[in-house]
C-alpha cells in the first residue's frame, strides 16, 4: 500500500508541478497529477474572521476519506479590497494525508507557489529571497490539522500573517479563505495518476 509520504516524494519529483510559477496553477496541476484528469471547483467552504469561523475551519479541514486514501484542495485566500495595491488573492493546494509512522493521525502538505517571485520548487527548499524559509511557517512535509487552522486564523487576523506564510511579498491582509475539496483518491490510483503524468 501506498503511504502519503510516497504520494508526496512522487509528486516533488515531477518537473512540471515544480517549475508552477503562478500559485492559481499550483492547485488544478496537482490535482490533474493526482487524479488524471482536471476538476472544477464546485461548491466550497468559506471562511470568515468572527462568528461560525472555527465551524467553517473545521468544515474546511475535515477528510472523510480513508486512511489509505488522499484527497487535493485548492484553497483560495483573498480580501475584498476594490484597491488594486490592496487586493489580494493566493491559491494554495493542501493535500490531507495519514501519517503511518508515530505520532499517528491526519496530517497535511500545504504547496504554493507565489506569482512569478517564487516556484513550487523554490517554496519546497526554502530557495532564493522571496520563498518563505522551510520549517516554521514555511514548507515543511507534514502540518497538523491544529497548525494549518492555526495559518487560517492568522491570515484572517491580519497582522504580517501574509507575509509570515508567503515569503517576502507585497504585505496584504485576508478577509476570506475558500477550500474547494475534491472527493477522496485511493493512494495506489493517486501514485499510478502521478507515475504516469
Amino acid at each position: 500500500m501506498t503511504t502519503g509520504q510516497e504520494l508526496m516524494s512522487a509528486l516533488l519529483k515531477k518537473k512540471t508541478l515544480l517549475d508552477s510559477a503562478a500559485c492559481n496553477l499550483v492547485p488544478p496541476r496537482i490535482g490533474l497529477a493526482v487524479y488524471g484528469h482536471e476538476a472544477d471547483n464546485k461548491g466550497g467552504v468559506e471562511i470568515r474572521a468572527g462568528t461560525g469561523m472555527e465551524l467553517a475551519i473545521r468544515r474546511a479541514l475535515g477528510f472523510p476519506g480513508a486512511n489509505s486514501e488522499t484527497a487535493v484542495w485548492h484553497v483560495m485566500v483573498s480580501n475584498d479590497e476594490t484597491a488594486a495595491d490592496r487586493r489580494a488573492v493566493h491559491h494554495i493546494a493542501i493535500l490531507p494525508l495519514y501519517r503511518h509512522a508515530a505520532p499517528h493521525g491526519q496530517a497535511y502538505a500545504v504547496l504554493m507557489a507565489y506569482e512569478n517571485m517564487y516556484t513550487l520548487n523554490e517554496y519546497c527548499k526554502g530557495e532564493g529571497t522571496v520563498a518563505p524559509r522551510t520549517g516554521g511557517k514555511g514548507y515543511r512535509p507534514e502540518w497538523s490539522f491544529d497548525e494549518v487552522a492555526q495559518m487560517f486564523r492568522d491570515l484572517l487576523a491580519g497582522g504580517n500573517a501574509w507575509r509570515d506564510y508567503f515569503g517576502s511579498v507585497p504585505a496584504r491582509a485576508a478577509t476570506k479563505i475558500t477550500c474547494w475539496q475534491r472527493p477522496p483518491i485511493g493512494l495506489d490510483k493517486a501514485m499510478a495518476n502521478v507515475a504516469r503524468y
